[in-house]
């Protein structure tokens, strides 16, 4: 991957993480975690998280997430679809969070710190999953 996501994304429009949880009666539900809040990246923020998830060392791990991610459902903040990477809690939180950390700048490895340290009472709350979402451009 490479940094054409990047000129793609609108970063006036909100970049966020979402968690969710899989239904256990239906597992191809998934649904809003209550009482959760979300994730809102600054715009610094999500240039940093954003070429970390598309063009850092373990892009390539990434990409999968990156391609079966979509446009599913209209945001009634913003009347937009934005686009959405799912992918596990736990993939997040420890392998997204934590590899090639050493190689990396130290906003970036702050960045991740703070990620992972923030969806830690997440798995607690039973989400097992986590949504990226960010708009592109129109």
């Amino acid at each position: 991957m490479n940094n054409k996501w990047i000129k793609c994304i609108n970063f006036d429009l909100p970049i966020e993480l979402i968690a969710y949880q899989y239904n256990e009666r239906i597992p191809s539900i998934i649904s809003f975690v209550p009482d959760l809040e979300n994730i809102c990246l600054s715009r610094k923020e999500a240039k940093l998280f954003l070429n970390w998830l598309f063009s850092g060392l373990t892009s390539k791990y990434w990409k999968q997430y990156v391609i079966e991610g979509q446009q599913c459902y209209v945001d009634d903040k913003t009347d937009r679809c934005p686009y959405v990477i799912m992918m596990p809690l736990v993939v997040f939180r420890y392998e997204f969070c934590q590899w090639s950390k050493e190689k990396i700048s130290q906003d970036m490895q702050l960045l991740l710190d703070i990620l992972f340290m923030k969806t830690i009472s997440w798995r607690k709350s039973q989400a097992d999953t986590i949504a990226i979402t960010f708009y592109l451009e129109s």
